[in-house]
């Protein structure tokens, strides 16, 4: 301890002495720091969410029309993806050479009409009906269809088409019929629970009912036997390269025992010997709210911050080395009558290298101090979203209990849950990604999330409240 005392005492007198003498060293570094975070940033990041510097300069009321116009330019191009796409084609491409029940706008007739086909990933898409009018036509449904056809569809899908499918499960229990899903079934299957106005479901508790769709939907998933089921709210929809970078981190960061020799039918030898199977993993959630995803003191998000600190220190003793050594040389050797002392004694490493390291070390100290400062002012929403540049970038760590828009289950897990969730009631005290928590603790599994998200959520307006939510967190 007295080392390191001494250490970092001759570190900040060195720090101090470097910034004294040396005036152009000094004004450089302040310059730099004034730049950056008083002059470029603000400008920069006035419209960034989630950084210090966010300031939309709107009212509330502004800000939230903003959001909506947002929802209706994606609207528009969902809607026009969907009318350009051939009705018959698109139920043949979800049916042909897959289990799918062939499919009406009342939902599945009869099983004897499965084809049978080993499905990798089933997607259920959960939607309910919203209650007023002008939250009808937020078009959220369409949304995730259109984003989640063309994800299937793309060139960017990475799982074979005859392994992949989807349907809508409409679990609107009335009053009137769900018109946005019923419209959409002539394109994709859809699964409907209720085929007449349900009032017992109706004055249910919202929450309960919430937990007893998801079951439903889930069930129905697992018709298909798959070997993942990934359970979509209506108002979750995909960010590109969705299953291209699912597929990655199903490959080489978990999967399960059941699901091996299918989904690495592709991998090379020795990709596969790298993939951990294991069976105590409950699920992963491809969403976790933005807005909780900043710098904290979690340890995770705080060794988040060794990267910039490295790259930033390391950076300026490259700058300091090569470059303000030749300039206090020539300074010294200017001086060297006036001064006993050389100031390249602490400046480079030629006279005295015990000096010379700790000069090294004060500038990785500026260096890394100012990758930090500039991480936390950006916030860590905006500087992991680097990540999404390839799919191999993301990562997983351990989830949250929160939230439930978009979650991938092994179906082995699935299958348990349906009896779990039939045994449990929700509440608003006891939401249903509570319950999803409660039963991964009870059973001692693991919970994952992928970071950044791979899935975006939309839902401005909330279909169990029915109120509009904070609209800085809609606006990327």
């Amino acid at each position: 301890m007295k080392n390191i005392g001494s250490i970092l005492s001759k570190c900040m007198v060195v720090l101090f002495r470097i910034l004294v003498r040396h005036r152009k060293f000094t004004l450089s570094v302040c310059s730099v720091y004034i730049v950056t975070f008083v002059v470029v940033l603000p400008l920069v990041c006035m419209e960034m969410p989630y950084s210090v510097y966010f300031d939309p300069g709107v009212s509330r009321t502004e800000l939230e029309d903003r959001v909506k116009e947002i929802n209706n330019d994606r609207v528009k191009l969902a809607d026009a993806y969907i009318t350009s796409l051939n009705a018959m084609n698109a139920q043949r491409y979800y049916s042909l050479n897959k289990t799918v029940p062939l499919a009406t706008a009342t939902g599945y007739k009869a099983d004897q009409h499965m084809q049978k086909q080993h499905i990798d990933i089933v997607i259920a898409v959960v939607t309910v009906k919203r209650t007023s009018k002008e939250t009808q036509r937020l078009g959220y449904l369409s949304q995730v269809v259109a984003g989640l056809d063309a994800e299937l569809r793309g060139p960017g899908c990475a799982f074979p088409e005859s392994s992949t499918t989807m349907f809508i499960c409409d679990v609107h229990a009335g009053p009137g019929l769900h018109q946005e899903a019923g419209r959409l079934a002539q394109y994709f299957p859809t699964k409907t629970r209720f085929t007449k106005p349900e009032p017992a479901y109706v004055i249910m508790d919202r929450h309960d009912k919430e937990k007893s769709d998801y079951v439903y939907c889930l069930n129905e998933a697992l018709r298909y036997d798959p070997r993942y089921v990934i359970m979509v709210e209506d108002d979750a929809v995909p960010r590109n390269n969705m299953m291209y970078t699912l597929k990655h981190i199903l490959n080489s960061r978990l999967t399960s025992s059941q699901s091996t020799s299918s989904v690495f039918k592709d991998l090379p030898s020795h990709e596969e010997n790298h993939v951990l199977t294991s069976n105590n993993w409950a699920y992963l959630k491809l969403f976790y709210p933005e807005v909780w995803q900043g710098y904290s003191k979690e340890w995770r998000t705080v060794i988040d911050l060794i990267g910039p600190a490295l790259s930033g220190g390391s950076l300026f003793v490259v700058i300091f080395y090569f470059t303000l050594p030749q300039r206090y040389s020539q300074h010294a050797k200017h001086k060297h009558s006036c001064h006993h002392e050389n100031i390249n004694d602490y400046s480079t490493p030629h006279k005295n290298s015990n000096m010379s390291y700790i000069s090294i070390i004060c500038s990785f100290l500026i260096g890394a101090t100012y990758m930090v400062v500039l991480a936390v002012l950006l916030g860590r929403q905006n500087v992991i979203s680097w990540r999404r540049l390839l799919p191999t970038l993301h990562h997983v760590v351990p989830a949250p209990n929160c939230c439930s828009p978009a979650i991938l289950f092994p179906a082995s897990m699935a299958r348990q849950l349906t009896g779990y969730l039939e045994n449990t009631t929700c509440s608003k005290r006891f939401p249903m990604d509570f319950a999803l928590d409660k039963f991964a603790v009870q059973h001692s599994y693991q919970r994952y999330l992928v970071e950044p998200n791979i899935m975006k959520h939309i839902g401005f307006v909330s279909s169990l409240s029915s109120k509009s939510k904070n609209p800085e967190d809609f606006l990327t």
